[in-house]
């Protein structure tokens, strides 16, 4: 008898604990998802900073952008009519029948798209160093044959 009396409250208290492990489990359950939320709630606030602080740098490079434009075009105004009155000047002068003003054109053409290019030799250094390093590896090599015989 003491033994089913005793079988009987270990019996119950395994049922208690397990009861109480179940809910334990589920009490981690809704913690970890409860932090999976905060996390991304985070995670959103950031992005949000983010991307605000990235439109408000796009909206001052467009104010800079839209102010350097004002500033090109105002510039560009007194020389385009200098310009203009250059060209005018210039066929006061090419009125005259001749072949000089096309070849004078086609030099100033010629002289503001001219590109200077560089060429030079590869020098060898690459190679040689490879070859040293190589070199390298095969006394190694040998060494390493000699300590063994």
């Amino acid at each position: 008898m003491i033994d089913t009396k005793e079988l009987e409250q270990l019996q119950n208290r395994r049922a208690e604990l397990e009861k109480d492990s179940s809910s334990l489990e589920e009490q981690q359950k809704n913690l970890e998802n409860r932090v999976k939320t905060i996390e991304e709630r985070i995670r959103i606030n950031e992005l949000e900073k983010t991307n605000k602080t990235k439109q408000e740098t796009i909206a001052q490079l467009e104010s800079r952008m839209r102010d350097l434009e004002q500033k090109l075009q105002t510039s560009e105004e007194p020389e385009s009519q200098e310009s203009v009155d250059k060209v005018k000047s210039e066929t006061t002068e090419v009125s005259q029948p001749t072949d000089e003003p096309t070849t004078r054109f086609s030099e100033a053409i010629e002289e503001e798209t001219e590109e200077v290019v560089e060429v030079c030799a590869i020098e060898e250094p690459v190679i040689t160093e490879q070859e040293n390093y190589a070199d390298n590896l095969k006394r190694q090599n040998e060494k390493k044959k000699r300590k063994f015989f």
